[in-house]
């Protein structure tokens, strides 16, 4: 069978055979093969089926639909692709929390999980973990980042890549702060987030970028992935923007969202 690389992964690692995608395992594909077939076993069909791994790659079933990368398309963050993010980022949550419950010690994570367990956290749910057909997002990919947390710590990243509630300095910004605001409300009433919730947003989203640089800088030198490209390129300095930037403007984003 002919083998196809998918691009915005780890150039060369990943690759889509037949109806299937083959991409590198790591310690913890055990733990996120179980996450995944306890979803399928409860029907979510949102979810790559888990069919195999050894000490060298994993083997999932293809999800379809449009994969996007930065540069983004401007119809990627219409209201309608908004809602259906955070749509599908509810039903991800509510399917899995019943998982903390089977959690063992023997369950390794890439990233640390994050006190106040509610729900399996994706940990990386924006557009290029996301398929998306005609505009809307329907499946979600790369489970590598899974890790159990509080339902905010994963909300608020996706707010962020979503949304996006990023500095105008970010290439990746599209709206100027009221309107991202307003869509920040958007998300959070589709999820059905307490008013509790929102006015947390931009503490828990500077927690957890300041967690994504910490992450980046230790293991950059050993990863698989692309931390080393993405320091070299400047992402940690965009990510100190975005934090100077969400501090600046914390209380009026607090405020605009509890009284949306």
């Amino acid at each position: 069978m002919v083998k196809k690389e998918l691009s915005g992964g780890r150039k060369g690692k990943i690759w889509k055979e037949s109806e299937t995608v083959i991409r590198p395992s790591n310690d913890w594909t055990r733990t996120v093969h179980r996450f995944l077939s306890y979803l399928r076993e409860r029907g979510v069909d949102f979810v790559p089926k888990p069919l195999s791994f050894d000490s060298d790659n994993e083997v999932l079933s293809f999800m379809p639909g449009d994969v996007f990368h930065s540069p983004y398309p401007k119809d990627l963050f219409s209201i309608e692709s908004l809602k259906s993010a955070s749509r599908l980022l509810r039903q991800f949550h509510d399917f899995g929390k019943g998982f903390i419950s089977q959690i063992s010690r023997d369950d390794k994570w890439m990233l640390e999980p994050k006190k106040g367990f509610e729900v399996i956290c994706h940990g990386d749910f924006a557009p290029y973990n996301v398929c998306v057909n005609d505009w809307h997002a329907t499946g979600i990919i790369d489970f590598d980042t899974i890790h159990p947390g509080p339902r905010l710590w994963d909300i608020s990243y996706a707010i962020y890549r979503w949304v996006p509630l990023t500095s105008p300095l970010n290439p990746d910004t599209f709206f100027e702060l009221d309107k991202q605001i307003h869509r920040a409300g958007v998300f959070f009433d589709v999820y059905g987030a307490s008013a509790g919730l929102r006015e947390k947003l931009v503490p828990m989203l500077v927690e957890r970028l300041e967690a994504l640089i910490s992450y980046m800088t230790t293991n950059a030198p050993q990863s698989e992935t692309n931390f080393g490209d993405d320091i070299a390129n400047g992402h940690i300095k965009v990510y100190q923007n975005d934090i100077e930037y969400l501090l600046k403007h914390q209380s009026k984003i607090a405020n605009g969202l509890i009284n949306s």
